[in-house]
């Protein structure tokens, strides 16, 4: 589903953050945009923390759905969903420092892959510099090789007139 040329909305990441959060997923940036095909990240999280910060009653972006696995475990009462809660955001801390040390080893990589280029580059412009210069110096000797035949030519010419 990936579009290019296309800006992500702040309709669409809510869209998909409503459809995630009814389903009982918790709510990260990768998430979403695995869902939504494309946009970056730092425009999704900025469409998110407003879609956690507003007030609507339909959908509490605070209280996450917990699964019936979970209410056997801690219960079903008002500390058991503040616990859920807690959870679920430093779950989506984590999610989302995950991918920025994923982001940033890609940016690493990509630095390291962009010297590799510059010194290729380097090297590109001293084999271009040497060649200009052998090329100089090929003319400068045929040049010199046209000079002495024309000399030996001229010196036939005057052996043989003689």
């Amino acid at each position: 589903m990936e579009r290019s040329n296309q800006r992500v909305t702040k309709e669409s990441v809510w869209k998909v953050a409503d459809e995630l959060f009814a389903k009982g997923v918790i709510v990260t940036q990768e998430k979403v945009r695995k869902e939504i095909g494309y946009g970056s990240y730092s425009t999704i999280g900025k469409y998110l923390k407003e879609w956690k910060d507003r007030e609507d009653n339909d959908v509490s972006a605070k209280n996450y759905p917990m699964p019936d696995s979970i209410k056997k475990l801690i219960g079903d009462g008002e500390i058991s969903q503040l616990f859920w809660n807690t959870f679920c955001q430093k779950y989506e801390l984590i999610s989302n420092d995950e991918k920025v040390v994923e982001l940033e080893k890609e940016i690493e990589s990509l630095q390291e892959r962009l010297e590799i280029l510059n010194q290729n580059a380097a090297r590109l412009d001293e084999v271009r510099r040497l060649y200009n210069e052998l090329l100089n110096k090929s003319e400068e000797k045929q040049a010199k090789i046209d000079s002495l035949e024309s000399d030996m030519k001229e010196m036939l010419n005057g052996m043989s007139a003689s």
